[in-house]
């Protein structure tokens, strides 16, 4: 070794600058076990419109004053056109005998027919929809 090198290591602390090597670490160590998962809720079997949650969420958002005036619109068609499309198909299944040609009630039987046909269209074609509108508007 070099003079200079021998008094340049005297004065300085190597030990203390250069890390000692590394140890092996022991990769053999226990493993905590994994938290239980928390169990998933489900909805209550108690409500009634447990398979229509989509449906019941759309109406209430309608009936709720903080509701924009907009969305309500896009609600109601989307809540009451099915119900108008329905309605519609019932009543000229009612009245209709072929295709274009509309019945002319002549026995009980068809006036009954005629008659619930009817009804039906005006429950679900424009009842339903004015009960929604009108819980909307009381919000």
């Amino acid at each position: 070794m070099d003079d200079k090198l021998k008094e340049l290591l005297a004065r300085t602390n190597v030990d203390e600058l250069v890390s000692p090597a590394a140890r092996a670490l022991d990769l053999n160590q226990p493993v905590a076990s994994a938290p239980e998962p928390e169990p998933r809720t489900f909805r209550s079997t108690t409500d009634p419109l447990q398979i229509n949650f989509a449906a019941a969420d759309v109406l209430g958002k309608i009936t709720t004053s903080r509701t924009r005036p907009w969305m309500r619109v896009v609600g109601m068609i989307v809540v009451c056109s099915p119900l108008v499309v329905i309605g519609l198909e019932t009543a000229l299944g009612a009245w209709m005998v072929a295709p274009g040609e509309f019945m002319v009630p002549q026995t009980p039987r068809e006036y009954a027919r005629v008659t619930l046909g009817t009804l039906a269209f005006v429950l679900l074609a424009v009842v339903t929809p004015w009960l929604i509108y009108r819980a909307a508007r009381r919000g």
